[in-house]
């Protein structure tokens, strides 16, 4: 099992890393072709692809149900019930519903596994060895045929296989993944990728042990997460559509307060075999919220980082890893309950960190409106007058007065000039080529009233010619 571990943590965390980089690239050429907003774009885009990627839990939970219902002990316990229905004693069924209660659910600690192994012994045994082989040798398959459809369905970028060039970027790129965990936004929102990670194994792991299997059986495994596929395939195609109405802070708010809701409701009013319908709800919850947190922060992280995406990516699936093997490390140290109370933690932490990774971009947004920034017109070089900005503070009707006191060429030629951190915009072809070199540096030397001396002359000898 740990080499297996080792292999699937060193080969699948780059397969993912590359999802996240090769969806928001797509999103990015689609509105540059499509003129739609870039950031409305990657959220579709990622909430498309992360609906088609939990449909696998449908399948996979199905294909294990089938295998896993064909079990010996599976046939026998169903025997048994309809032979002797009615045939356990009062006595009996309180003392087996008084045990499993102390063993499942948050009652579940590493002190009392040993009676809640004793217990499994009619609940949740290990499958017969075939049917384990046949389980795992279909997943197996499907993993080579998924890989075989990207080798040749997925289109290669053309670049050039330089081993050493191939070795440079790699060295670069586990550089730049370090690197970047100094952008304060990236390194604010960390908690969140973690959160991520304790949130899916908690799932995964806790809950299908000790709630599912220890209540219902292993074979009811199967049966209660196809409800989490079911949900966590809707919710981040649902969720990626909404983005233009209800934005991220609405998104973290609502998942956070149902997620906190679940917890609690876990921690207070935990629930037996009797209430079937739980099993189901509970996973199916959880498959909507998983679905928010993974696509919406996906896609927050293509928003965030665009110009950087694949340290970014792999920055997210480092500290999910993380979160996957601290929760793993302590699975066997700590009770259920004091699992859930990790998570409740993480989770508050996560809200709060990002709600200041929201205040301060739209800080930083409204800087840019208030033109603290070179406008979009400047950025195209679409300059329609004459514009100085200098530190000497000349005002820009100054300068085009003194551009339009020459003859000039059609004002539509807009021509950027730039000299020792002055920039002048001109209408005026003539008047750009009598203010270079030396003129430049003497205006820039210049006081207000100087400038202005000089603009006065220079309109009189325009007038007079």
């Amino acid at each position: 099992m740990i080499p297996g571990a080792l292999l699937f943590g060193i080969l699948g965390t780059p397969i993912y890393a590359a999802q996240g980089y090769i969806v928001t690239t797509a999103a990015i050429q689609n509105a540059a072709l499509t003129g739609r907003n870039e950031d409305e774009v990657i959220s579709t885009f990622n909430g498309v692809f992360w609906s088609c990627f939990y449909t696998t839990q449908v399948s996979g939970n199905l294909l294990s149900t089938l295998v896993l219902q064909e079990s010996e002990h599976n046939r026998n316990s169903e025997r048994n019930s309809s032979l002797g229905n009615g045939s356990v004693g009062l006595g009996d069924r309180f003392f087996n519903r008084t045990q499993t209660q102390s063993v499942c659910s948050v009652h579940s600690c590493p002190d009392n596994w040993v009676m809640g192994h004793i217990h499994s012994e009619t609940q949740s045994p290990r499958p017969e060895d075939h049917l384990v082989y046949i389980l795992v040798g279909t997943y197996l398959g499907l993993v080579v045929i998924g890989m075989c459809i990207t080798a040749f369905a997925l289109k290669e970028q053309e670049v050039e296989h330089d081993v050493k060039a191939t070795v440079h970027e790699t060295k670069e790129l586990l550089l730049a993944t370090f690197t970047l965990m100094k952008d304060p936004n990236l390194f604010l929102m960390i908690p969140l990728y973690v959160f991520n990670g304790f949130h899916m194994i908690f799932l995964f792991s806790e809950f299908t042990k000790a709630f599912v299997a220890c209540e219902l059986g292993i074979e009811w495994v199967g049966y209660t997460m196809m409800c989490y596929g079911v949900t966590s395939a809707i919710s981040p195609w649902v969720f990626g559509h909404l983005h233009k109405w209800i934005g991220f802070p609405i998104n973290y708010t609502a998942a956070g307060i149902i997620n906190m809701a679940l917890f609690i409701q876990m921690l207070v009013y935990p629930v037996s075999k009797e209430h079937l319908g739980y099993f189901f709800f509970i996973p199916g919850i959880w498959g909507v919220l998983n679905g928010m947190w993974q696509s919406r922060t996906l896609a927050l992280l293509g928003i965030h980082f665009s110009h950087n995406q694949r340290p970014a990516f792999a920055n997210y699936h480092l500290w999910q890893g993380v979160g996957f093997t601290v929760s793993f490390a302590y699975g066997n140290l700590l009770c259920v309950a004091t699992k859930i109370y990790i998570c409740m933690t993480m989770l508050v932490l996560s809200l709060l960190l990002y709600y200041v990774v929201e205040i301060k971009t739209r800080l930083e947004k409204k800087k840019e409106k208030s033109g603290q920034v070179i406008s979009d017109e400047k950025q195209n070089g679409n300059i329609p007058e004459a514009e100085k900005l200098s530190p000497n503070g000349i005002r820009e009707d100054d300068v085009k007065k003194l551009a339009l006191s020459s003859t000039s060429l059609p004002n539509e030629l807009s021509i950027p000039f730039t000299q020792s951190d002055l920039y002048l915009y001109a209408t005026d072809v003539n008047f750009l080529a009598a203010s270079t070199g030396s003129m430049i540096a003497r205006w820039d030397s210049m006081s207000r009233d100087q400038f202005r001396s000089v603009v006065k002359a220079k309109s009189k000898d325009s007038v007079h010619a």
